[in-house]
């Protein structure tokens, strides 16, 4: 149900079996069953925008706390709805925190990949990506990019994460890196193992970060590049890191 609302929030098309099955309910169902369908839609998209737009105001403005921002009860009273109307549409605070950080990391990601295509040759394209990564990425938006480690380390293990965002982005990872690594190196890439590399190492970039640790990145890049294609010989010192 939560996959539903979340496709028709984001006005992503059902899929054919759920096509066929609202098709046909909606046809059966009283009108004032039918109406309330459309106003509950209506309202979840309104509040998802919102979310959005909030959301990610609030993450840029405050040094963010994942446990001490009530994000739903902030979009409720922007909205002027009750809490309750937040969370009867997304199961908790890392659901809804999901919705509204996966839009955006998707659209800097494909920035990037925009990116990584018009850098001339292998070493350009992926000290592109690698910067990108470990040094771009935390510096849009700091509190939101710590906002789903913090979200995650807080909650819960369950068996698995409310949203597959994880795999979407080692997926495109792997798909950038096929068109830069050469041949004989493209067994790093079987099941996304470079790219969870790549990501996880991530996560410690944007931790120091927020802490001022912002030494060379072209340098560290260049080492990172030189390990995986091959040095050229010349590698620039990495900068003393702030304690």
């Amino acid at each position: 149900m939560y996959a539903k609302f979340r496709n028709l929030a984001l006005g992503n098309p059902p899929h054919q079996h759920h096509r066929k099955v609202v098709g046909e309910g909606w046809l059966r169902a009283p009108f004032a069953q039918r109406l309330r369908k459309l106003r509950n839609n209506f309202l979840q998209r309104l509040l998802l925008l919102l979310g959005q737009i909030l959301g990610q105001s609030l993450f840029a403005k405050l040094n963010f706390s994942f446990a001490a921002l009530d994000l739903g009860h902030a979009i409720a009273v922007k909205a002027k709805v009750g809490v309750g109307n937040i969370y009867s549409y997304f199961p908790s605070k890392l659901h809804l925190l999901y919705e509204i950080y996966r839009p955006w990391f998707e659209g800097w990601l494909i920035d990037v990949e925009a990116q990584v295509r018009t850098a001339r040759g292998p070493r350009k394209k992926l000290q592109r990506l690698i910067v990108s990564l470990w040094h771009d990425f935390p510096a849009v938006n700091p509190g939101l990019a710590n906002s789903l480690m913090e979200a995650l380390a807080s909650n819960h293990a369950n068996p698995r994460k409310p949203d597959d965002l994880l795999q979407w982005t080692e997926q495109r990872l792997t798909a950038i890196l096929k068109g830069i690594l050469p041949p004989d190196r493209m067994h790093w890439l079987e099941n996304n193992a470079l790219s969870h590399i790549l990501l996880m190492a991530q996560d410690g970039f944007v931790i120091n970060y927020r802490w001022g640790d912002v030494r060379a990145i072209e340098a560290v890049a260049e080492t990172m590049t030189g390990a995986l294609l091959g040095s050229t010989g010349t590698v620039s010192r990495v900068g003393d890191p702030r304690m």
